[in-house]
């Protein structure tokens, strides 16, 4: 251990302790061997502390990894470093190689790359003490849920001649392992097993192409903060007025997450279009998430299968932020999941001059899964009329509407309710006829609660304000990030 770099020293340490593996093993053993009959899953929650143990172990004999396990943590999931350190090595071959202008982005042998069971869902890229490494650390079941997500996916999407269909017969039957799935991520809980065999033959779009842009997508998005130096910059406030009021958001962190998402787009996009492609890449001159898709053929050779795996890890974390109601503010680290999706579609929107409404058709059917999905899963819909979660559902409505509202208009609509409860000082319910025609009526149905505290009116403007504060900075970042 002690002769491994310090990050990769860091990403063990962070990982079980020795006696805590001792004594979970001792645990496994006991219930595997005892003639005493059990659950199937009683024995599940001491696997999930081992299970990269007992994996590794399977494959300590393979030709492939023998090498790779003496440059790791022995906590470190092994076939999961392999993937990551190809994808960093494929990310600075394709740095030096094909971007314009190749000096404005930091390649460093000394970014290192690991899983781990942590508490929380976004990864994370953080320098180490005393070195100057840096470590990128990746959530293990979020990591591991791509793979069967990705799996629903293929399953609910079929292909009809050169079109892709949503299929809502086949995404009922996967309803139930969509709603596990996200409970075990939030559990750190063991994933469901599935069958990976033979996909790509079996159905008739490339499952491999959309699963492994998927991960591509969520490692460069923390390797892009290395490659722009957010490290080394300091966060910078944008002064925000909501009603009486006056706030401040991280206009900076925010930025820097939508720059991230633009360069991880654009080498998980331009790597999986390369590695799809008998011909290797071509040679897109281009500097940075500017013109991908311009500059790809991506109707062929899994270029929008690679759309696809992007767009299901922002998916997938809208999801999760339902699941664990998550509220964010102008304070939060990170934009909302669900504005960083907007983000995405906007970024593919605007590189669409040419054929971009076959693109848009054939992205239509993911967005008509996760609806459906959504939909359908009890976890997502829990917060929906029961107290506590109603700030969580009236942000999610809000932002919502921006994929079909412009900001000024959502944030328009949040100045009148704001107005009419600031003058009114009464519940939802009492709102003027003529404001709720111009408001959806989705906002007032989740704005009307029993969690949104109807006895409390300046509570409901209050979280009213929020959502405001959050819509008005996003609005304001992105134009900043327009003058870049």
């Amino acid at each position: 251990m002690s002769q491994l770099p310090r990050a990769l020293q860091l990403l063990g340490s962070l990982q079980l302790s020795l006696a805590s593996r001792s004594a979970i093993l001792e645990r496994i053993g006991r219930a595997l061997f005892s003639s005493e009959p059990r659950p199937d899953d009683s024995i599940e929650p001491f696997v999930g502390g081992l299970s990269v143990q007992l994996k590794n172990t399977r494959l300590a004999q393979h030709p492939d990894y023998i090498e790779l396990f003496r440059e790791i943590p022995a906590t470190q999931d092994v076939q999961h470093y392999a993937i990551l350190r190809q994808e960093k090595r494929l990310c600075d071959w394709l740095i030096d190689t094909k971007f314009h202008e190749r000096h404005r982005y930091l390649t460093s042998p000394s970014v290192y790359f690991g899983t781990l069971d942590m508490d929380q869902l976004n990864a994370m890229i953080c320098p180490v003490p005393e070195s100057d490494e840096y470590l990128v650390a990746i959530n293990f079941h979020l990591w591991d849920a791509i793979d069967l997500v990705s799996d629903i996916l293929v399953k609910s999407i079929r292909q009809d001649g050169h079109r892709l269909v949503f299929d809502a017969a086949a995404a009922q039957t996967l309803v139930d392992k969509y709603e596990l799935i996200l409970s075990r991520i939030v559990a750190h809980s063991p994933l469901p097993s599935s069958d990976m065999t033979a996909r790509t033959a079996k159905y008739g779009w490339s499952w491999h192409s959309l699963r492994s842009t998927a991960c591509r997508f969520v490692f460069a998005h923390e390797y892009a903060h290395f490659l722009h130096g957010h490290m080394q910059q300091q966060s910078r406030p944008v002064r925000i007025s909501v009603g009486e009021r006056a706030c401040e958001g991280r206009a900076t962190d925010w930025k820097n997450e939508y720059e991230a998402d633009r360069t991880a787009m654009d080498l998980a996009v331009m790597l999986t279009q390369s590695i799809s492609s008998s011909q290797g890449l071509r040679d897109t001159s281009t500097d940075g998430a500017q013109n991908f898709i311009k500059h790809t053929q991506l109707h062929q050779q899994g270029g929008t299968a690679a759309l696809h795996g992007i767009l299901l890890c922002l998916n997938v974390l809208c999801h999760l932020d339902q699941v664990m109601h998550n509220v964010y503010t102008v304070e939060s680290s990170h934009p909302p999941s669900l504005l960083r999706l907007h983000h995405a579609w906007g970024v593919i929107g605007s590189q669409m001059p040419y054929g971009g409404a076959v693109i848009e058709q054939q992205l239509q059917p993911l967005s008509e899964c996760f609806e459906f999905l959504a939909d359908k899963c009890q976890s997502l819909q829990k917060g929906s009329g029961s107290g506590g979660h109603s700030e969580c559902d009236f942000q999610g409505a809000v932002l919502s509407s921006l994929f079909s509202l412009r900001h000024d208009e959502v944030i328009g609509k949040l100045q009148l309710i704001d107005d009419e409860l600031a003058r009114s000082r009464v519940s939802t319910d009492s709102i003027s006829a003529a404001l709720t025609q111009q408001i959806p009526p989705k906002w007032l149905k989740c704005l009307g609660q029993p969690g949104a505290r109807d006895s409390v009116p300046d509570e409901r403007r209050a979280l009213v304000q929020r959502t405001l504060a959050v819509v008005n900075c996003n609005a304001k970042i992105l134009g900043f990030c327009k003058q870049q």
